[in-house]
């Protein structure tokens, strides 16, 4: 179940604070997705323009409005993180932005998708790092009428554990958005050049992360022989995201 307001999530994304940190995300999905073809996508949470997946290659793509409502123009589905209306190992590439966040139930959240994608199948996770400015001005300042507000943050170090449990390798991870988080549109183009310095001296206080997962392939079945899963060599990790996390979330 979603713990905060629909109002306050929707007019985040609209605000050019909020624009600018879902339009880094999605740039760094970009970068850092194994360039393969995905045969059905899904985005739950985000707004349904955030440019997720934008190049990719897909037959299908599904965006669901994950029961927070005041943003179903230009999603497919409206529907519970938690109960995904998908068959068991369904979807190629699953999406889930600022949906941890603001769950109560986020290991139910994480199950259900695990649920969803097929063996060897990608999840992108997007999060607030509380390690940031951002999560330092929600501890400090309690960020009151923001979509903050209500928000739990978790640690990479955290989300991946939590990942690698349900039996997903960790591919590659970013942070990204380095700017004070401020909410005046003329203020943040004039600090666009922290996002430089940022990404060379502070890599691991980005106010947003990106992991990227895939669902192992824990054995298939033929002929009555059920042969042991391959295994492949582990992809290098991009960018130091867990390294610079407090591990205790």
């Amino acid at each position: 179940m979603i713990s905060t307001s629909a109002n306050n999530i929707a007019q985040w994304y609209a605000s050019s604070l909020g624009e600018l940190l879902v339009r880094s995300g999605a740039g760094s999905i970009q970068r850092l997705l194994p360039h393969q073809y995905y045969r059905v996508t899904l985005q739950v949470g985000g707004p349904p323009d955030a440019g997720y997946f934008e190049s990719i290659e897909s037959d299908v793509q599904y965006r669901i409005d994950d029961a927070m409502g005041g943003l179903t123009n230009g999603v497919n589905v409206v529907a519970d993180a938690e109960w995904l209306p998908f068959a068991v190992n369904s979807i190629d590439l699953l999406v889930l932005s600022h949906v941890l966040e603001f769950s109560s139930e986020p290991h139910n959240v994480l199950r259900e998708i695990s649920q969803c994608v097929v063996a060897e199948g990608v999840v992108v996770i997007v999060g607030i790092n509380p390690h940031s400015m951002l999560g330092v001005r929600k501890k400090l300042l309690g960020v009151q009428n923001s979509f903050l507000q209500e928000a739990r943050l978790y640690s990479v170090l955290r989300v991946r554990d939590w990942m690698s449990l349900l039996g997903f390798d960790t591919l590659a991870g970013e942070f990204v958005f380095f700017r004070p988080p401020v909410e005046q549109a003329s203020r943040l183009e004039r600090l666009k050049r922290f996002e430089v310095v940022g990404s060379r001296w502070w890599p691991g206080f980005g106010s947003v992360y990106v992991l990227v997962f895939r669902k192992k392939e824990w054995g298939v079945r033929m002929n009555g022989s059920v042969f042991s899963r391959v295994i492949r060599k582990k992809r290098r990790i991009l960018s130091p995201v867990a390294e610079r996390c407090d591990p205790s979330g």
